[in-house]
């Protein structure tokens, strides 16, 4: 069963825990699957596909705060916003 926000952000980086939310979503597009595979791909830093993924879900889940808490997460790193954006 996959969780968001799993225990131990050094599982988050992991090629194992990515292949792992991406097989969940594969399976079952659930939105809390959707945020742990942003939460995945912020942990090792790569943001712009969180944030990516985060966009994508918002179109189809307008105002849903898992993505809109993880994308002010995501703007809020030390990149700049503006190569992200």
């Amino acid at each position: 069963m996959m969780m968001s926000g799993l225990p131990g952000r050094h599982l988050l980086n992991s090629a194992k825990g990515l292949e792992h939310a991406r097989r969940a979503v594969e399976l079952d597009p659930n939105p809390n699957y959707f945020d742990t595979l942003a939460e995945v791909y912020y942990a090792p830093d790569d943001t712009r596909m969180g944030m990516d993924i985060c966009r994508r879900m918002l179109q189809k889940h307008s105002g849903e705060m898992l993505f809109l808490e993880r994308l002010k997460r995501c703007r809020e790193r030390p990149e700049s916003v503006e190569e992200l954006e």
